[in-house]
């Protein structure tokens, strides 16, 4: 049997490398929560971290985290993913004499160098919540730039379009004159000092470098130090532009070795943008452009997103772990009102229409719905769980109450805690009662209607007016009566009896047109008194013959929206006109995708007689009328002709026809 021999040094060796194995792998890593927003959606929660490496920069493509609240681990999903957060820049640029001399071999000087590199780099700039600010040099220091949210500003600046502020550098220098790429990089550093604890920093230096002038380093640490500001470290890169050295491509020799140590004592980058031809100058481009970018990662964050458990109540910890890094945040989660969705059989009420209510998140059991349309209670319930409520929107009150048009149905709740909240408006359209197919159908109708009112006053007005006439007929046939009977006769009564009971004889007839007009609809259920005027006209069934419109967007949407919309001109109807909504709700009318319109922009009104009338909305871009753009105030109201042109903001045109 032949045995494995390892000698003895070899068996420490392995162990050593066994037991070091974990330890080299596994290096300190740093994970931070920057806050919890939960307030307005809990049981939805996010979760906003950073969790960064030993070079505190962002460890990228981490999909799991560990997530628990109080003592409860989150077993929902947790959706990951990256987003970019507010952050702070300083950037140094030289505009000394040395950036007049050649740069490299290809390009006109050291500042056109310079110059294209930051115009570039401001478009990796443009973030929503970045702030930025420039010092620049000569002979002296000066900041240019203070930090400011108005990126726009100082892209001006670099490309040299503010006079007050001339991007370009120094003509000529006295002798000795003083090259203060210290000063500036202090002052830009006390910029950054400014910032929040937890905002991340960086600081981008171009210069040539001065060959006589050396940078005191132990101070460019000391005020590096204290621009640190929390547990956010200033991120330096710094470019160098031009040759050490006096040849042929250069008359004044640059300086890139102060650069290099200064990217050395702040731990730094460092890129010397020189190259002797045209591939060398563009693979240079491409690693300034990449280490800007890797530095503007250090603003990037993890946010977390998933659903707690409804229940929890208080004073909550907020624990985030991944390997074995971990940090706690404390939240204090409030009694959440129920949140509830009114659900409908059909958003067209024609007829009955069946109203409940859907729960999406509850902490506590409802107790009462009410359903208000256009914020007039319509009804009430107190069954649940749907709490189901039944209208008949053809009864005769609900349609004087709510003539045909678009309406915004909203459910309000109650919980047993007392908590109340309302449902997020669903746009309905009440509908006019359908047009009788038979001729009895119009007759029940007539008489059921406005027609029955008009019948039973005819019936009223005959009735008197045969009274009169029978009494001015009795008054005249009493003197005959009298001489052709003896004077101790009494006439007899029958007579005039029965002519009584002969013309007025109508009362059942009258009965039935009194319980016909009995209406479904209890009016004493709302809880204001409707006033036509506010949304809808009244429906006007003897409008006349319809007519066709149609809006022509001729100005100020993309060419591949919907351009044309027709109009029906048969009652009273709207159209409105908006941006398209994202959520459930129902979309406008009229549609037009641009940022300028408003949800609810405007309106047509299609009027009773036939016309169109424009009514211009409460928005921030206004409503114009005409090709002179005449503004509207807001609820003013515009008839329009067949024609007419009028805008939605200051950009969108369109044109209103008649259709022949």
């Amino acid at each position: 049997m032949r045995r494995l021999r390892i000698p003895g040094a070899g068996c420490v060796a392995l162990l050593l490398a066994l037991i070091m194995v974990p330890v080299v792998a596994q290096e300190p890593t740093t994970l931070t929560i920057l806050d919890v927003v939960y307030e307005d959606q809990f049981p939805d929660v996010e979760v906003q971290l950073r969790y960064l490496d030993q070079q505190q920069q962002p460890i990228p493509n981490v999909t799991s985290f560990e997530v628990s609240i109080g003592n409860q681990l989150v077993s929902n999903p947790v959706a990951v993913t990256t987003e970019r957060g507010p952050m702070a820049v300083a950037i140094v640029a030289d505009l000394s004499t040395h950036m007049r001399d050649k740069g490299m071999p290809h390009k006109r000087n050291r500042f056109v160098d310079m110059q294209s590199l930051l115009q570039e780099q401001m478009l990796a700039l443009q973030l929503p919540r970045l702030r930025a600010s420039l010092v620049t040099f000569t002979d002296e220091a000066n900041l240019y730039y203070p930090m400011s949210t108005d990126l726009g500003g100082l892209r001006n600046i670099i490309n040299g379009s503010v006079p007050e502020y001339p991007f370009a550098p120094q003509e000529e220098a006295a002798d000795g004159a003083a090259y203060p790429l210290e000063e500036a990089i202090i002052t830009a550093l006390e910029q950054l000092g400014q910032e929040a604890p937890d905002v991340p920093r960086a600081l981008f230096v171009f210069a040539a470098g001065d060959p006589d002038t050396a940078l005191d380093l132990e101070r460019i640490e000391q005020a590096f130090s204290s621009s640190r500001s929390g547990t956010s470290a200033v991120h330096v890169m710094a470019v160098a532009f031009g040759s050490d050295q006096e040849g042929t491509f250069t008359t004044r020799a640059a300086n890139p070795g102060i650069l290099e140590q200064l990217a050395a004592v702040t731990g730094g980058r460092y890129v010397h943008y020189f190259a002797a031809d045209v591939d060398q100058a563009i693979q240079l481009q491409t690693e300034v452009k990449t280490q800007f970018a890797q530095i503007l990662q250090v603003a990037d964050y993890y946010s977390l997103r998933f659903q707690a458990d409804p229940t929890l109540v208080g004073m909550q910890d907020v624990r985030v772990r991944v390997g074995s890094t971990a940090d706690t945040y404390t939240i204090n989660i409030a009694a959440v009102p129920p949140r509830v969705s009114v659900v409908v059989n059909s958003r067209d009420f024609q007829g009955k229409v069946r109203m409940t209510v859907r729960t999406d998140f509850a902490q506590s059991e409802l107790a009462h719905v009410e359903y208000l349309l256009n914020n007039h209670r319509i009804g009430q319930s107190e069954k649940a769980p749907d709490f189901v409520y039944e209208i008949d929107s053809y009864a005769r009150g609900f349609q004087e109450l709510f003539p045909p048009g678009n309406y915004e149905l909203v459910a309000a709740v109650r919980d047993v805690q007392g908590l109340e909240s309302r449902s997020e408006p669903l746009v309905v359209e009440v509908f006019a009662p359908p047009v009788p197919d038979s001729p009895l159908a119009w007759v029940m109708a007539f008489i059921t209607g406005i027609g029955g009112i008009i019948l039973l006053a005819l019936v009223v007005v005959l009735a008197v007016v045969v009274g009169v006439m029978y009494g001015m007929q009795r008054r005249q046939k009493i003197p005959r009566i009298s001489k052709q009977f003896p004077t101790n006769r009494q006439p007899t009564r029958s007579r005039s009896v029965k002519v009584s009971e002969t013309v007025l004889g109508d009362d059942e007839l009258t009965s039935e047109v009194d319980n016909d007009l009995t209406a479904e609809f209890n009016p004493e259920e709302l809880t204001q008194v409707y006033n036509p005027d506010d949304l809808t006209a009244r429906y006007d069934p003897t409008a006349v013959r319809e007519r066709i419109f149609r809006v022509l967007v001729e100005r100020g949407i993309d060419p591949e929206a919907r351009k044309e919309f027709h109009l029906r001109s048969n009652g009273s109807m709207h159209y409105f006109i908006g941006r398209p909504s994202t959520n459930n709700t129902k979309q406008p009318d009229i549609v037009l995708p641009n940022n300028l319109v408003s949800r609810e922009h405007a309106r047509l009104v299609m009027l009773a007689d036939g016309g169109v009338e424009l009514v211009a909305g409460h928005n921030t871009n206004g409503t114009f009328f005409g090709e002179e753009k005449i503004e509207m105030a807001p609820d003013e109201k515009r008839v329009l002709q067949s024609g007419d042109v009028f805008w939605i903001s200051p950009v969108v045109k369109l044109r209103l026809e008649e259709e022949l």
